[in-house]
């Protein structure tokens, strides 16, 4: 998985920058992850709060590389997510 941080964790949210090889649903479990301390494996299965596979879906790539846009915020682990089109991820406390 190769994604880079973009701003990191502050003290109110933490940013990151998904790339387009990995699934989104993934990369929003490792930024909760990062910005609680928690260990990926003790956290809820993602699909408790959201589709996964329909969120994956909604910021796959097209066959020319672009992904549509759009914004999907929804609560994860306690946190809001916001995944943005333009490959941003934002994790904060509710």
């Amino acid at each position: 998985m190769v994604s880079t941080h973009e701003g990191g964790v502050s003290e109110d949210h933490y940013t990151l920058r998904f790339d387009s090889e990995q699934r989104i649903s993934e990369a929003v479990v490792s930024a909760v992850a990062d910005y609680t301390g928690a260990d990926r494996e003790s956290l809820p299965p993602i699909g408790q709060s959201i589709n996964p596979d329909g969120l994956n879906v909604l910021f796959e790539n097209d066959a020319k590389g672009s992904c549509p846009g759009g914004c999907v915020t929804f609560s994860y682990y306690k946190h809001t997510v916001v995944v943005q089109s333009t490959g941003l991820i934002l994790v904060k406390s509710s």
